[in-house]
Parts: structure tokens; sequence; C-alpha cells
């Protein structure tokens, strides 16, 4: 058996069984009610709609600035302390010792 009847018996043979399916009829009014949804506009869930996308993205541009000036304010907080205890240092070091003999005075009432 060469190439040529080979497929030819496998032609045939899904021809016969194409033959044998049965066909799909639609149902009445198929074409009607296919176009009349295509021709419907869909229903929008709420996360769709703009103003919820717009509502999105604004309160994610306000929490991304509120986290960044707070970020801010606290870098800034701890450069200035900084440069206060550099400038004061010699006074600092008075404070913890009153600081240090007032905490003592307290546990020796107790």
């Amino acid at each position: 058996m060469n190439r040529d009847e080979f497929e030819d018996q496998d032609a045939r043979a899904a021809w016969e069984l194409l033959g044998r399916h049965r066909g799909v009829e639609p149902s009445f009014g198929f074409a009607q009610r296919t176009l009349r949804r295509l021709h419907e506009k869909p229903a929008r869930r709420f996360w769709q709609l703009p103003v919820f996308r717009w509502a999105t993205a604004l309160s994610c541009v306000i929490a991304l600035a509120v986290g960044g000036l707070v970020l801010r304010h606290r870098a800034e907080s701890r450069q200035a302390a900084e440069f206060y205890a550099a400038a004061h240092q010699d006074y600092l070091e008075d404070y913890d010792v009153i600081a240090a003999l007032d905490q003592l005075e307290v546990n020796n009432q107790l």
C-alpha cells in the first residue's frame, strides 16, 4: 500500500464519519436573539464606572502623598535632633547627669 492509497482511505473514512454525523440546527429565533444581544449595552459593574476609577486613583495619590510627607517630616526631625545634639553636646551631658540624679532621688523615695 503506497502513501496515496493510505491518505485516500483516511480521507474516505473521515468523510464517512462526517456523513453519519447529524447536523445541528439553531433553535427558532436564534439569529434575532443573537443580534438583539449584540446591540444591547452590557450592564456595568461598579468597579467599571469612571467615578470609581477616578476615586481609586485619587485615593492612591493622596495615600502616597501623605506617606511621603510623614517620611519627610520624620527625616527632618531626626536631622534637627542630630544637629541640636551636635550643637549642644556639652549641655546635653549635664542634662543626662541631672536626669539620672532625679531618677535616683525618685527611686530612693520609694
